[in-house]
């Protein structure tokens, strides 16, 4: 099967952006979002470096506010076309002690 766009949360570092370069290797166009644009659009950068073939899409947004991944999910696809992969790399954090 052949893979032409994925959609990755917690892009801008670490492992989502590890997969966003890999994706770009491998000919998938992304949609990136993380909250910070800055490093979204500097990733954005090394990868239409590392493939000027592949689309991108950085997209600023945060995991936790639900009608941001809508319109994250919205844009990608009018930007990228139908999304083949998401990868759901962001995780949210919680102030409490884990109960034990």
């Amino acid at each position: 099967m052949t893979y032409h766009c994925a959609a990755i949360t917690g892009a801008s570092s670490g492992i989502g952006r590890a997969i966003a370069l890999k994706m770009a290797q491998e000919n998938v166009s992304v949609a990136l979002l993380a909250r910070r644009i800055d490093k979204l659009e500097k990733l954005a950068e090394e990868i239409k470096a590392l493939n000027p073939q592949v689309k991108v899409f950085p997209f600023q947004g945060d995991v936790q506010d639900k009608t941001s991944i809508e319109r994250f999910l919205m844009e990608s696809e009018k930007s990228l076309g139908e999304l083949d992969i998401f990868f759901n790399n962001a995780g949210i954090s919680f102030k409490e002690p884990f109960p034990s």
